[in-house]
């Protein structure tokens, strides 16, 4: 969220596609009839695969399905700002006037965005405990 609201809208969905994928990966790796935290440990698994992972594992873990989505719904909408996309080039151009910008930016154009990517970001937040809850969960079963 600091990225987000220091002007920095790329880095910051970068960053929360890294959130959202470590968040799939501990629960993954909590879960000690999976191999996904020994394959992790010696390099033979992805932090890419983690989310459609555990849309597959979601019952072996305790978990919904619809919470899981969520995580899944965050981590396509975030993935648009790993790459060179249409969203990364809305990013850096102004809707307010004329021109592109380099660095940090606040752009009047994009208030209504910006409003929704700040109650996107507070929604995911939201359930994060919950993973947290089922980590430890499957942690204690070990």
């Amino acid at each position: 969220m600091r990225l987000f609201l220091s002007g920095y809208p790329i880095a910051a969905g970068n960053l929360s596609r890294q959130v959202v994928e470590a968040v799939a990966l501990a629960l993954l790796c909590s879960s000690k009839q999976l191999t996904v935290l020994k394959r992790f440990i010696e390099d033979e698994y992805s932090s890419n695969d983690a989310v459609p992972d555990l849309l597959r594992h979601y019952e072996k873990l305790g978990l919904r399905k619809d919470g899981v989505e969520v995580l899944k719904n965050a981590q396509t909408f975030f993935h648009k700002f790993s790459h060179p996309t249409k969203m990364t080039i809305a990013a850096i151009t102004s809707f307010s006037v004329e021109g592109l910008y380099v660095g940090a930016s606040f752009d009047d154009g994009k208030v209504a965005e910006y409003d929704k990517e700040v109650l996107g970001r507070i929604s995911l937040a939201s359930v994060f405990t919950n993973f947290v809850e089922a980590v430890k969960v499957n942690v204690a079963k070990w």
